[in-house]
């Protein structure tokens, strides 16, 4: 079996790798999920507020504008806690997104549990759960990497 060759030399890529893009992949893919959400929205005849994930959003902040200004603010957050190096404050910035996602996965835990989506669209469990459980592992895969970030940081001096 040959061997692929890159045109960029490989240490190079591999510390764009290891050093950019893996310890920021699920906080990037986060971001982007939520800039989606926000723009929907936004747009009132989608009634993106009615979809399971977004829905205890919306509750909790009264309208699909304030949910998609809420959601503005933590991808602002974000990018800010992406900025800085790994610490105290760089944390702090992650955590309204850890808090919706947590949001997110908790509709999406309920719509499977009463077996119909937060607007009121009765399917079985097995659905649900093939549909709604890509939040719930987002959620679980983010809080992991966040607390490796947070015992990075924690034991970086010892």
């Amino acid at each position: 079996m040959s061997q692929v060759r890159f045109s960029m030399p490989m240490p190079r890529l591999k510390l764009v790798v290891e050093e950019v893009l893996a310890p920021n992949l699920i906080i990037l893919v986060v971001m982007s999920l939520f800039v989606l959400w926000a723009a929907l929205l936004l747009v009132p005849s989608y009634n993106a507020g009615d979809a399971t994930p977004t829905s205890y959003l919306v509750s909790l902040c009264g309208t699909q504008t304030a949910a998609a200004i809420t959601l503005i603010g933590v991808i602002l957050a974000s990018l800010l806690a992406l900025s800085r190096p790994i610490g105290g404050v760089s944390l702090m910035l992650l955590a309204p997104q850890q808090s919706v996602l947590a949001i997110a996965a908790a509709a999406s835990i309920k719509a499977i549990v009463v077996a119909h989506y937060a607007d009121g669209v009765i399917r079985d469990r097995g659905f649900l759960a093939a549909d709604q459980v890509p939040i719930i592992l987002l959620f679980f895969t983010h809080s992991l990497v966040l607390g490796v970030l947070i015992m990075q940081w924690v034991y970086r001096g010892k």
